[in-house]
C-alpha cells in the first residue's frame, strides 16, 4: 500500500499483459496485490513524497538494496557495482 503525501507520481498497473499508467496524487493510496508486477515514475518538477506500508519481507528487500543518501545530499544514481550487489 502507498500514500501519496506530496508530488505526483504514475504508477504502472499490470493486468493481463495489458499496461497502464495511473496518476496518483497527495492523499490518494494505491495497493499493489501479492506479486503483482508495477513500477512508478514522477509524473511531475515536484519530488515525490510517500508512504510505504509493506510487510517485514519488502523491509528486507530495500534495506538490502537500498542506498543511504547524505543528510541534504543528492540522490545520485547507483554503481554497476552497487546494482550488481542487489
Amino acid at each position: 500500500m502507498f500514500v501519496m503525501i506530496s508530488g505526483v507520481v504514475e504508477s504502472l498497473v499490470v493486468a493481463d499483459k495489458d499496461f497502464t499508467w495511473v496518476s496518483v496524487g497527495p492523499g490518494q493510496t494505491f495497493h499493489v496485490p501479492p506479486n503483482a508486477k508495477h513500477g512508478w515514475r514522477n509524473a511531475g518538477p515536484a519530488p515525490a513524497v510517500m508512504i510505504v506500508i509493506s510487510t517485514s519481507t519488502m523491509g528486507r528487500f530495500f534495506k538490502d538494496v537500498g542506498k543511504p543518501r547524505a543528510a541534504g545530499g543528492r540522490a545520485t544514481a547507483p554503481s554497476s557495482s552497487e546494482i550488481e550487489h542487489s
